[in-house]
């Protein structure tokens, strides 16, 4: 199946498949030129392309989650768990949200996640994290 993309920003009138290179981050300067783009509707998020929501269970304080997809993370033992390092492709982003009941500590300065104010983030209930692996960070 082949299918045409625009070179321009009307790439994002609809959502295409596969995502490539004309897609997502050709217009970004940077990621930061991403996130002002999709936060302040240049971009609208929910065109976004996700893939199906998947289960990942952390193991001693990792996860592997392929990109452009939001991922449910569930505590190893117990309802409660640290996650400090994430593999995934760089440039790419993923979507985090915590098992039901679970409570997920996303620490920063531990693996491979930094968080701009160094701060852990916490993951419960309906909240979700959006973090963007770059120079596998």
């Amino acid at each position: 199946m082949t299918v045409a993309v625009a070179t321009n920003k009307s790439a994002f009138a609809k959502p295409y498949f596969p995502v490539s290179s004309s897609g997502m981050l050709r217009f970004a300067t940077d990621t930061e030129g991403l996130f002002n783009d999709i936060l302040n509707g240049v971009e609208a998020f929910e065109r976004q392309l996700f893939t199906t929501a998947s289960i990942k269970t952390i193991s001693s304080g990792s996860i592997t989650a392929p990109t452009l997809a939001l991922h449910v993370v569930a505590a190893e033992s117990g309802t409660a768990d640290d996650l400090d390092t994430i593999t995934a492709s760089n440039n790419f982003f993923v979507v985090l949200k915590a098992d039901a009941g679970d409570t997920i500590t996303i620490r920063s300065g531990v693996g491979n996640i930094s968080t701009p104010s160094g701060g852990s983030m916490i993951l419960t209930g309906n909240r979700v994290a959006l973090l963007w692996c770059q120079g596998s960070q």
